[in-house]
């Protein structure tokens, strides 16, 4: 079997974002960005893990074509209102599912995506990679994705 090839970042397919989660991550989304406001920025990634949201929306098929399959015990939510180029070494394949978006970009490479709610992609967190506001951006801007480790199959 050829596995697909997957660009870090690139949009892989949307998925509906059931309303409670919508409903949710835009709560959120303004509490961090007041919360953010009051500390001077001094957050760059918030990560945590919702009570109440389960796995059972993992695209296992589309995966195992790129020859990955999720870590289930491993998964958060993760916002930020920016954060510049880093590398965390903390999952290697990841797969995020975009929550909340209002005018922020994903960057990891030479791929640069605006992710809108319910996107999906794959990106390696033990690669240089970075989020943050364009430059047509609304001045509330927040991301906030479901992130998901994966493993090789």
């Amino acid at each position: 079997m050829s596995l697909v090839k997957t660009k870090a970042g690139e949009v892989l397919g949307k998925l509906a974002v059931c309303p409670a989660a919508a409903k949710k991550a835009a709560q959120l989304a303004k509490a961090f960005w007041n919360t953010q406001v009051a500390s001077g920025f001094n957050e760059g990634v918030d990560t945590w893990v919702p009570r109440g949201f389960r796995l059972d929306w993992l695209p296992t098929n589309e995966l195992f074509e790129r020859g990955y399959r999720a870590v289930s015990k491993n998964h958060h939510w993760v916002m930020t209102t920016g954060v510049d180029a880093h590398i965390d070494r903390v999952w290697g394949p990841t797969l995020v599912l975009v929550l909340f978006n209002d005018g922020m970009y994903f960057k990891q490479g030479r791929e640069k995506t605006i992710h809108r709610p319910g996107e999906w992609f794959i990106f390696n967190d033990a690669v240089s990679h970075e989020v943050n506001p364009t430059k047509s951006s609304l001045q509330e801007a927040v991301y906030l994705g479901w992130a998901v480790q994966l493993e090789k199959t």
